[in-house]
């Protein structure tokens, strides 16, 4: 390779720069100190446990097994920061180099990859534990991949293997990322050369390589006795927001469900996370975890919410201030 090839244009250069000097500005100014959300606890509880991978209820353990694997070469809380920013950085070249691979010019795949180097909302979830940290590169690299399979040679098949594979990696993450495995597969029908019978290969090989990726995940979480943390909990997170302030006396609860009504006042009960997480909740105690009881327990809270909309609109009313400053209307979660 030429060593003109390897120098980025000035404007790329520009934003390379910036975005690092931003993110040695924020480890510097925040150490030892990270940003944090309350997902990020669930994170840190479940990269510690020392049983099974599989215990988020509530989402993928692809995040917990990452804060794993950087703990067996650092247990020092900024060295999985770097790691993160570096991703972030990573994330902005790959989908720079991307549209560049496309034909666009540099003002515009400069776009994505100053938004990606330079957005606050990007440092800030690279600077705290949350699983956007390594689910951006992922999906970063799965585009990169398959926007190298356009280009003619005999690496096609590779690059639609990769592409299926880190876009598949991007749901052990996030949920939200299951739909891309299958877009990948549409798109390469639709966008590789040749007839049907030319497309139908190199759609084997995405669709096959996300296969791999999720069915192992699945085998690993059905031989562990665990979950995948891909099945829906809308109706756990129901329960949990109207289990504050519920009254059963003022709507009649599904058949068998009587347990979980809380006689404690309403001014003395915990906050939602006691009700979802804990030992010692009513629903934890007559269903176990998430998903079971998943639809009587949306049937309860959506019966509450709606006997008591007043004391539902309130509780919101209260809360919703805490995103900007956590010290409003604060609730114990522990009781």
């Amino acid at each position: 390779m030429r060593i003109h090839r390897l120098r980025p244009p000035p404007a790329l250069a520009i934003l390379l720069l910036t975005g690092i000097a931003a993110r040695v500005w924020l480890m510097a100014d925040y150490r030892p100190a990270y940003l944090s959300s309350n997902d990020s606890a669930r994170f840190l509880h479940f990269a510690h446990i020392k049983d099974g991978m599989y215990e988020d209820s509530f989402g993928p353990t692809g995040y917990a097994a990452f804060l794993k694997a950087l703990r067996l070469v650092s247990d020092q809380l900024e060295f999985t920061v770097a790691v993160q920013h570096l991703l972030g950085v990573a994330a902005a070249l790959l989908l720079y180099a991307a549209v560049r691979r496309l034909g666009a010019p540099v003002w515009a795949a400069a776009i994505p990859a100053a938004v990606t180097l330079l957005s606050g909302d990007q440092l800030y979830m690279e600077h705290s534990l949350l699983s956007e940290g390594p689910f951006l590169p992922l999906l970063a690299g799965g585009l990169y991949a398959a926007v190298r399979a356009l280009e003619p040679g005999g690496r096609r098949l590779r690059w639609l293997a990769l592409a299926g594979a880190l876009l598949a990696g991007t749901a052990l993450f996030r949920n939200v990322g299951l739909i891309l495995p299958p877009v990948l597969v549409v798109w390469t029908l639709l966008a590789m050369p040749g007839g049907i019978r030319g497309r139908l290969l190199p759609t084997a090989a995405a669709a096959g390589a996300a296969a791999l990726v999720l069915g192992s995940y699945a085998i690993g979480a059905a031989l562990d006795g665990g979950n995948t943390g891909w099945t829906a909990t809308s109706g756990w997170n129901a329960y949990g927001r109207a289990a504050p302030f519920a009254d059963c006396r003022k709507f009649d609860p599904p058949k068998g469900t009587e347990s979980l009504c809380d006689a404690t006042p309403a001014d003395r009960r915990p906050g939602s996370l006691f009700y979802l997480w804990f030992k010692g909740s009513p629903a934890r105690k007559k269903y176990g975890h998430p998903p079971i009881g998943q639809k009587t327990l949306g049937e309860w809270g959506k019966r509450a919410i709606l006997a008591q909309p007043f004391d539902y609109l309130k509780t919101v009313a209260c809360e919703l201030p805490r995103f900007l400053n956590p010290e409003l209307c604060k609730k114990s979660f522990s009781g």
